[in-house]
């Protein structure tokens, strides 16, 4: 039995009804113009008549049959639609009370044909074993807006709204978003919230790495019991240093035991009876962060693999990139409009999975040639438009860095300091910061008005 053939599905009888409700009165054309789009039309007669009629409302305010024509006549496209047709979709309809229903319709059925469109596009570039296509064809699926929820009023998202904060208030939710273990931080978001873009920036060697995984840490486990994962994309570090990092960073061990270069048999024998303590405790944890050190790794492939932990029965909690300048689009670009690229992929990544996504960024040296040299936004290197796109953007800035002969005192204290919050205050706040642990720590003296709480995860609970 031969195969059918499939076809793309339209209604030129709704094509006409939607034109014709436009040719009857101003306000249908303007609504008209509004609510569709040229790709909504399947025929290419009715999409040449639907961007004339477009330009002819933008420019004089009304779908006015003559003024069609004669933008038709300077365009060249008069034979492709002769007036005989012009007047006979202006008498299809009697009302334009329909106009939005029909335009509904149009765009639904034009989001099934992009839906086919990426389909044959995905099983081409599967063939071809070609995984950037594959990403790319399911990018677009996902980033089409026509699926998603239907716009609503600010009154019913706010009675939604309030509903969830009193049912977390009942629940004795401090926080109703993920929480990174570092009190001030959570103060000042409120937690990491899911479809947003969190930038952690500073210089080379100042903590970035270690910031971004400490909240991993603290993320995954907040994230335990909800089934979820933190996916970390090094582009920088291996998996071996970074679960060196992790382990350490849980332990406030001493990073140095995972070089060769400690030939201390006796600290060695030590720390392998630490390990052996800590094991299931670490394993707890870390059981729930997903490390990916890929070389090479666009925007495209980071979410075809969120993509495939998903397919696989996991969700993802929580994305973090360590590091921006290090990604690539193999677009070409130059690099401000790739990095441009970048940040608005990983902003949609955050939407797409509903999850908070972090990426670290470098500094540009010019934060060096300062006195003061606590960074800020215009300090972002090749900035393009990540301080546009980001929710909140944090930069890490240790004083003995830069001046090792400072009061003894301030060593080894590190200030986060917020320089954009979108949903919050900006602020700075310290952290201690340990460097044989290349780890950060709350200061129990640095809480700013923090009333503490007998609040603890499932999972610390089963740790006693």
């Amino acid at each position: 039995m031969a195969e059918k053939k499939l076809t793309k599905p339209y209604s030129l009888e709704t094509e006409k009804a939607a034109l014709g409700s436009m040719f009857l009165d101003q306000e249908a054309a303007i609504q008209g113009c509004g609510l569709l789009k040229e790709e909504d039309f399947y025929s290419p007669t009715n999409k040449i008549l639907f961007m004339a009629t477009a330009s002819t409302v933008g420019e004089h305010g009304i779908a006015d049959l003559s003024l069609i024509w004669r933008r038709l006549e300077q365009e060249g496209k008069a034979e492709q639609v002769p007036f005989s047709q012009l007047s006979e979709i202006a008498m299809t309809v009697g009302t334009s009370i329909n106009l939005p229903r029909y335009a509904e319709e149009l765009r639904q059925l034009s989001y099934y044909r992009r839906c086919i469109d990426n389909g044959r596009k995905m099983m081409e570039a599967a063939c071809k074993q070609d995984e950037n296509g594959i990403s790319e064809a399911l990018g677009n699926l996902r980033e089409d807006g026509v699926g998603g929820d239907e716009p609503r009023t600010a009154a019913e998202v706010m009675a939604e709204y309030l509903q969830d904060l009193s049912e977390q208030r009942k629940n004795g939710k401090l926080f109703s978003r993920l929480q990174t273990g570092f009190i001030n931080l959570d103060l000042l978001t409120g937690g990491l919230r899911a479809d947003d873009l969190y930038i952690i920036a500073g210089r080379p060697a100042m903590g970035k790495t270690a910031l971004a995984l400490d909240i991993s840490r603290g993320c995954a486990k907040s994230l335990f019991t909800e089934g979820k994962t933190v996916v970390f994309f090094s582009l920088e570090m291996n998996k071996r240093d970074i679960v060196a990092r992790l382990y350490c960073g849980e332990t406030g061990s001493d990073n140095v035991m995972f070089s060769i270069r400690e030939n201390d048999d006796t600290r060695w024998a030590e720390f392998l009876r630490t390990f052996e303590k800590n094991g299931d405790f670490f394993e707890h944890m870390a059981k729930n962060i997903i490390v990916d050190d890929s070389n090479y790794i666009t925007p495209e492939n980071m979410r075809a693999k969120c993509h495939a932990i998903r397919i696989g029965g996991k969700e993802v909690g929580l994305i973090v990139v360590d590091y921006l300048q290090l990604m690539s689009t193999g677009r070409g670009d130059n690099r401000t409009q790739e990095l441009s690229h970048i940040s608005r992929s990983l902003k949609l990544l955050a939407k797409d999975f509903h999850c908070p996504v972090i990426a670290l960024s470098q500094l540009s040296r010019q934060v060096e040639s300062r006195a003061d040299k606590r960074p800020m936004l215009s300090d972002l290197r090749e900035s393009g438009s990540i301080e546009q796109d980001a929710d909140a953007v944090m930069f890490v800035y240790r004083e003995d860095y830069y001046f090792p002969d400072i009061d003894p005192e301030k060593k080894g204290i590190a200030e986060i300091i917020m320089g954009k919050n979108r949903k919050g205050p900006v602020d700075i706040f310290k952290l201690a910061w340990l460097p044989k642990a290349t780890t950060f720590r709350n200061l129990t003296n640095d809480t700013k008005n923090w009333k503490p709480v007998n609040q603890k995860s499932p999972w610390e609970e089963g740790q006693k």
